[in-house]
């Protein structure tokens, strides 16, 4: 889950520095091409997302740093409810996200233009 938040905070920060280097016009941020996310949406996503596993992962990490050799059955079962409902995980928000992005890939296949490596 490390890897994860480490590699969402570095594409929010390198998409917000690569904007800060060339910062398009205002209009351009806010443009849509059709089902495609504006380069600002984009942006806004990937620091949602970033912010969203940041706080989960805090959250786990205090979660296990509480369990003891003494922890109660009862208090053990808070912590692992506390986990298990990703308070932190904003899912409507993370499903729009995942629909915008499927909707890049779509639109970026159809285009010849996959982005792959």
């Amino acid at each position: 889950m490390h890897d994860v938040v480490l590699r969402a905070e570095k594409l929010a920060t390198e998409g917000g520095r690569l904007l800060g280097e060339r910062p398009p016009a205002a209009d351009a941020l806010a443009l849509c091409a059709g089902a495609e996310p504006s380069v600002a949406q984009a942006l806004e996503g990937l620091q949602d997302l970033h912010a969203m596993l940041r706080d989960e992962l805090a959250l786990q990490l205090a979660a296990v740093a509480a369990v003891r050799y003494d922890t109660s059955e009862a208090d053990f079962g808070a912590l692992l409810a506390a986990v298990e409902a990703q308070p932190n995980i904003d899912a409507p928000r993370l499903e729009a996200l995942f629909r915008q992005a499927a909707a890049a890939a779509a639109a970026a296949a159809a285009s010849g233009g996959g982005g792959g490596r």
